[in-house]
């Protein structure tokens, strides 16, 4: 019996000291991409294109930031610019850039990871006319809206949903 309690031991032993020396690397994934130069994408901002003292391998995918165009799509009743319901240019490029501060991580409000996607008002339509990516729309020629808002469950009393946003979309 205490020899097979010293096999055992020994044998535990042996297999503690020589079990990293064949094992597998703990995560083979990880080390092909750290030591492989071509998983990193080759592609570069628009602002280093412009640099010629940047190495081809110093961009890597995780330098690029996206953007994405908007639309503000504004359904006013009718009312002046500024009004509670037809906010300012001013304050709707505010509440973008709270977006981008919010998706950016900029701020001690904002929790999670650096999304690198940056919101900007859409310079094109879909028909390549200039424009702000501010679509204002008057709502009041749409029954009940003025006076019941929107909804999508034909509540009494308010506007007809499809009604509405057919006023909002381009090219109107």
């Amino acid at each position: 019996m205490k020899t097979s309690i010293h096999l055992f031991i020994i044998s535990f032993l042996c297999m503690i000291c020589f079990d990293n020396a064949f094992a597998q690397k703990n995560n083979p994934t990880k080390d092909w991409m750290e030591n492989n130069k071509n998983f990193h994408l080759q592609a570069k901002p628009v602002n280093a294109l412009e640099k010629d003292n940047v190495e081809p391998d110093a961009i890597t995918a995780k330098d690029i930031v996206y953007t994405l165009p908007v639309v503000v799509h504004i359904i006013t009743s009718g009312d002046a610019i500024g009004s509670p319901d037809n906010p300012t240019d001013a304050s709707i490029n505010a509440m973008i850039k709270l977006l981008n501060n919010a998706y950016n991580k900029k701020g001690t409000n904002y929790g999670g990871v650096n999304m690198k996607i940056k919101f900007q008002l859409a310079v094109r339509s879909p028909l390549c006319i200039a424009t702000t990516g501010i679509n204002r729309v008057d709502g009041s020629s749409i029954p009940n809206y003025i006076s019941g808002g929107i909804t999508n469950i034909n509540y009494a009393g308010s506007a007809d949903e499809v009604a509405v946003k057919n006023l909002s979309r381009w090219s109107n």
